[in-house]
């Protein structure tokens, strides 16, 4: 029952408080037990249940505004057991790594074996100068087009990481009975939070007290039009997200205000599993890569095949004599021959000039081969709301004292009000 488990939270922070020796050994006890509570249907609680349930943050029923939330020992007790109030980053890799990962591409690794075998054959004979020519080219080919690549994948990645942007850097919660502002990541679970117009959500909360709040959640939904939330329970049994008293981590608040008990943080809130589902999302190989790959191998092989026949056909004709020069220039020359040295550059020169256009558009691509998977849609379904638009209303032209003000209309309304003045 949910008395038993407020009994058992209580005496396990108990516990830590008087001891950090039995932190370690609790701490799993208590992360399941964290994970309980996240799970409990709060929204179907009455608010003396809260109360009840939230012991330790010493709610007031009668007067939300007097509740006398968390004690500062317990919250840093808290704070060492649950971890901060952050979503957990994919791991990214490192400049260094990404850029060598560019040559791992089948192409580059051909035209890497060309050059190197050009060198090879210049060595043998430096006269020809040709071959160190060819090699040098082949080898600026490939980065040219590994630090295209690089480059475009690293543009798409700072725009990308997004959801770290969606919580606020700073919130009011009340502790030991007073007001305080605190970094978002420093709350805790049982933290009283105090909500007002303008501000985001920190983490995902039940509401204990309302007047007239109203919240934006279209980073979840994608639906524009606010919700109204109060502390009520329902009547009838709904899920959270219909319940109308949970505020969720991320929203925004339009209107009004409010107080909330915080129920899960992190990784535990809405957002955070919408994010850890996000990071999960396997890379697959597109359509392009696979027709690189076996494009490759198909001009390995009978580049192969070919060479091989011409520097036996050489050898049978010469009666087995000057080895070493047929097998240069019969069997590697015909090998460097049979590369396509300029394609690789070709390539990623469109897909750059196409990823390029498409950013002037704020279309992002996180690698230069999906812009030949998204050429290839016919079709896209998605949600228009908080996916193509930014659910924000902007203000693009003015009619004043009738004159039609577009663009820096701002500027305008400043040097007329300054005009005003003098």
């Amino acid at each position: 029952t949910k008395q038993n488990k407020t009994k058992k939270l209580m005496e396990l922070h108990r516990i830590i408080d008087k001891t950090d020796g039995k932190r370690k050994k609790l701490n799993s006890e208590i992360v399941s037990l964290q994970k309980e509570i996240s799970q409990m249907k709060t929204h179907m609680m009455l608010v003396e249940e809260i109360a009840e349930f939230f012991v330790d943050s010493n709610i007031n029923i009668l007067s939300p505004e007097k509740t006398g939330g968390l004690s500062n020992d317990l919250v840093l007790r808290l704070l060492g057991t649950y971890g901060r109030n952050e979503l957990t980053q994919k791991a990214t890799e490192s400049k260094i790594k990404l850029f060598a990962k560019q040559f791992l591409d089948p192409f580059m690794v051909l035209l890497n074996i060309a050059g190197i075998l050009s060198m090879i054959i210049w060595i043998i004979d430096t006269q020809i100068m040709l071959n160190l020519f060819l090699a040098l080219v082949l080898f600026a080919i490939v980065i040219f087009t590994c630090t295209m690549s690089f480059y475009q994948e690293q543009q798409a990645t700072k725009v990308i990481e997004g959801f770290k942007n969606l919580l606020p850097q700073q919130s009011t919660v009340i502790r030991n009975g007073q007001e305080v502002s605190i970094p978002a990541a420093e709350i805790v679970i049982g933290d009283i939070v105090v909500l007002k117009t303008g501000q985001k959500v920190p983490a995902d909360l039940r509401i204990i007290h309302s007047v007239e709040m109203k919240v934006e959640i279209a980073s979840l939904t994608g639906e524009s039009e606010p919700v109204t939330l109060t502390s009520s329970t329902p009547q009838e049994h709904k899920s959270e997200k219909d319940a109308q008293n949970i505020a969720f981590s991320g929203s925004f608040v339009l209107d009004g205000h409010g107080i909330g008990v915080v129920i899960r943080t992190g990784d535990h809130t809405t957002i955070g599993e919408i994010a850890f589902l996000t990071n999960q999302t396997a890379t697959m190989e597109t359509q392009m890569h696979k027709d690189v790959t076996s494009f490759v191998k198909f001009i390995t092989i009978i580049a192969v095949i070919m060479g091989i026949s011409v520097f036996v056909v050489g050898v049978i004709r010469s009666g087995g004599e000057d080895i070493m020069y047929i097998f240069v220039n019969g069997f590697i020359v015909i090998i460097v021959a049979n590369v396509p040295q300029g394609l690789p550059a070709t390539v990623t020169s469109l897909l750059t000039i196409t990823a390029r256009t498409l950013s002037k558009h704020n279309v992002y691509v996180k690698r230069l081969d999906v812009v030949e998977t998204l050429g290839s849609c016919t079709t896209i379904c998605t949600d228009k709301t908080g996916t193509l638009t930014k659910n924000q209303m902007t203000v693009t032209d003015v009619w004043n004292d009738f004159k039609l003000i577009s663009a820096d209309f701002a500027d305008h309304f400043q040097a007329n009000n300054d005009n005003n003045n003098n």
